[in-house]
């Protein structure tokens, strides 16, 4: 299951890289429609999901504390480019901490795999880490690639009728 899982994983950062494709960097924080999950926020709210699962597959946190509260779990997105990194470094950090999860399932032992979830918390909704794995590569990943494919229609579709 673990190759489904990351082969599910691998098709929706190809998506997220297309549904993104041909949008200047210098949009990604625009709210069209009042779509406020804009690229910039979501980009780096989805490297910090990556941060999240490491941690819970054992690997150390790679993110500083400002990436952490401007792109983690309730924080808000703002309307303000400068307060974003620019795209590539948002890709690049993406792409880095889904590099150290994927290695990090690939060399997980089997008990290990699925065993609980190290955050207890969460067991009642998770009830081994494979499940929590499923969640936030394929499930959590694939919500916000969508959320940014609609947001990109919207923008193009705005800019479009302002041009």
């Amino acid at each position: 299951m673990r190759d489904e899982i990351l082969n599910g994983f691998e098709i929706e950062r190809r998506r997220l890289r297309a549904v993104l494709q041909g949008v200047p960097s210098s949009c990604w924080a625009e709210q069209p429609a009042g779509l406020v999950n804009h690229a910039a926020w979501t980009v780096g709210h989805l490297a910090v999901s990556m941060e999240a699962i490491g941690g819970e597959l054992g690997l150390a946190p790679w993110l500083d504390a400002p990436w952490r509260a401007r792109h983690g779990q309730g924080s808000s997105p703002v309307a303000i480019r400068a307060a974003y990194p620019e795209s590539p470094m948002l890709f690049d950090t993406f792409d880095g901490g889904a590099d150290r999860v994927v290695t990090a399932v690939r060399g997980m032992p089997d008990e290990a795999w699925r065993g609980p979830l190290p955050d207890e918390r969460h067991h009642a909704t998770y009830p081994s880490l494979a499940h929590a794995v499923l969640h936030v590569l394929v499930g959590h990943t694939a919500f916000h690639v969508g959320q940014v494919g609609a947001w990109a229609q919207a923008l193009r579709a705005w800019h479009a009728r302002h041009a």
